[in-house]
């Protein structure tokens, strides 16, 4: 299971046919005066190629520590056949390990035939890198990958019986992926309807959708997709955070949250409804537009992050999911010292969120029948 978050940020530029290049050296805060800082705390993430010159210089720097792409689509460019090709990273990390220099790979880059194949995502073998492997068959390709650089360059690893003479210094740590944040590393597809169905399904149930209505829940249910959509729709373009988690490839939760700012939706922007509006009927339209007046109105108007809904889809429900989602939505608060304000009409969940730091701050008495508890999380004080 895996959150993931959809949103532009800025774009960079990855060459895939290097591995490392020109130097640039990480060497962040100073020292309190008489402590010095281990070896392993300097680095350096080249962008270009290197050559062993290179890697004596950095030893001759006592560079500690050398961050280097470990492609997948270089290691195992063919259909998969249980041969993987390190040729083009073993003198890396020879050259380094003479050096006394640690190695951190980054593990990246689908290959074109597991992006098409097993992904199934239909891409030219130049964008394929990005195309993080989600669906069960990728996933085994990709695990069998990262095992297979394990047993490359981990403790015991290939690399080091090949080459007992050189001081051994096995890979400990290893990052997966790159800049998840970036497009130009990785690039999912936003599929809201996918998310607007298990939304759908999630409040299908709730107090307050079955009291809007439609009355029959078969009904609903068709209608509740309709209106997530719409409410994605409106969401997106008014810049919130849409979360979704995923189990074995498939979304099985999704939160929708607003930063300061960003909330709320202009009442008059209504397009986004009618969709629903001609699936539910007026009478629905009617009990859902007071509803959301009546939340609009003891809105919280001091900063905060606002969860608008958080959903799991009922089959996948009691399995911890939901504080996944909570924790990556909190952990982006924290880091802003930021309040998260949300409201319930479940019992049950005034008590699921309160062992997560929220606190009943006021309810509101819906028009369409039911109580609704408002809820904030302070963050923690540091």
């Amino acid at each position: 299971m895996a959150a993931e978050t959809h949103r532009s940020t800025r774009r960079t530029s990855l060459l895939l046919a290097a591995v490392v290049a020109a130097t640039t050296l990480i060497a962040l805060a100073a020292q309190p005066a008489g402590a010095a800082a281990p070896r392993a705390f300097y680095g350096v993430s080249p962008q270009t190629g290197l050559s062993a010159i290179d890697l004596d210089r950095m030893g001759q720097g006592k560079v500690g520590t050398l961050r280097i792409p470990l492609l997948w689509s270089n290691v195992d460019s063919a259909a998969p056949a249980g041969g993987y090709d390190f040729s083009g990273t073993d003198p890396i990390v020879l050259d380094a390990a003479r050096n006394g220099i640690e190695v951190l790979p980054f593990l990246y880059g689908t290959p074109a035939w597991a992006a098409n194949d097993l992904q199934g995502s239909n891409c030219k073998p130049r964008n394929c890198a990005t195309v993080a492997p989600t669906k069960p068959a990728a996933l085994d390709a990709w695990g069998a990958f990262v095992g297979a650089s394990v047993d490359r360059y981990g403790a015991n690893g290939s690399f080091w019986v090949e080459n007992p003479t050189l001081p051994k210094m096995p890979i400990k740590a290893w990052q997966v992926w790159n800049e998840q944040n970036s497009r130009s590393f990785f690039a999912p597809k936003a599929k809201p309807k996918l998310y607007a169905k298990v939304l759908g399904a999630a409040f299908l149930d709730d107090t307050v959708w079955a009291a809007i209505g439609p009355r029959r829940r078969a009904h609903r249910a068709v209608a509740n997709r309709v209106s997530f959509t719409g409410i994605l729709a409106a969401s997106r373009r008014q810049g919130a955070r849409i979360r979704v988690a995923r189990e074995a490839g498939e979304v099985v939760g999704a939160t929708v949250a607003f930063e300061p700012g960003r909330w709320p939706i202009p009442q008059g922007s209504l397009v986004w409804e009618l969709g629903w509006l001609a699936v539910a009927g007026p009478l629905p339209a009617w009990r859902g537009l007071r509803d959301d007046r009546a939340m609009r109105d003891v809105h919280p108007v001091h900063p905060h992050v606002y969860l608008w809904f958080i959903g799991v889809d009922p089959g996948a429900q009691g399995r911890g999911i939901g504080r996944v989602l909570l924790a990556e939505l909190h952990a982006e608060a924290d880091a802003h010292d930021l309040p998260t304000y949300l409201e319930t009409a479940t019992p049950s969940n005034v008590g699921y969120y309160e062992r997560d730091g929220y606190a009943v701050v006021g309810e509101i008495e819906m028009p369409s029948g039911p109580r609704m508890w408002r809820m904030e999380r302070r963050p923690p004080i540091t």
